[in-house]
């Protein structure tokens, strides 16, 4: 049996929405966005893959190396020192004393932030107290001897954050006990 279509039903808004969605069927070909109903058309060449040459990774910074000697220091922007102190006391002993005087002069143009840490033995509360005591002590030091406006620097106690290496040995515990001088 066969079906006959009347045609007089459909009115001229049916042809125009027939004709465009068969535009945007071929255009969707033609630019191979097939969907469900052309699978079987081959699908377009995959782009070739370009090798590009990339940059090797970035080295991870090493801990800055802190200043034991006066002759070590060089001034610039941020300066670590391994300013030593009478065990659990603020209170610079002679190798701090000479280091701190080597240093004073880099502090003089600019805003220095002093930075006092501590290793991680102890209280938390107290390493935090004993590191802003150290810090106000190199402070001092640096106002008195070296003439470094007050004004030009701010002493702030960090306790054991910021660990320059790992706690578990004396001698990371060592280099972890340390003053910054950074440049703001």
């Amino acid at each position: 049996m066969t079906k006959v279509i009347d045609w007089s039903r459909f009115t001229p808004w049916t042809w125009i929405i027939a004709s465009g969605l068969a535009i945007i069927v071929l255009v969707m070909w033609m630019f191979g966005l097939r969907g469900g109903c052309c699978n079987a058309v081959a699908p377009a060449a995959a782009p070739a893959v370009v090798a590009v040459a990339s940059a090797p990774p970035a080295p991870v910074a090493a801990p800055p190396v802190a200043v034991a000697k006066p002759g070590d220091v060089k001034c610039g922007g941020s300066i670590t020192a391994s300013v030593t102190f009478a065990s659990g006391a603020a209170t610079l002993d002679d190798a701090g004393k000479k280091l701190v005087d080597a240093i004073g002069p880099c502090l003089k143009d600019g805003h220095y932030e002093i930075g006092g840490y501590t290793d991680s033995s102890g209280n938390a509360a107290s390493n935090t107290t004993l590191s802003q005591q150290r810090a106000d002590a190199v402070k001092a030091l640096i106002v008195a001897d070296a003439g470094v406006p007050v004004a030009n620097l701010t002493a702030k106690g960090f306790g054991s954050a910021n660990p320059l290496v790992d706690n578990a040995t004396p001698e990371g515990r060592a280099k972890n006990r340390r003053i910054e001088f950074i440049k703001k």
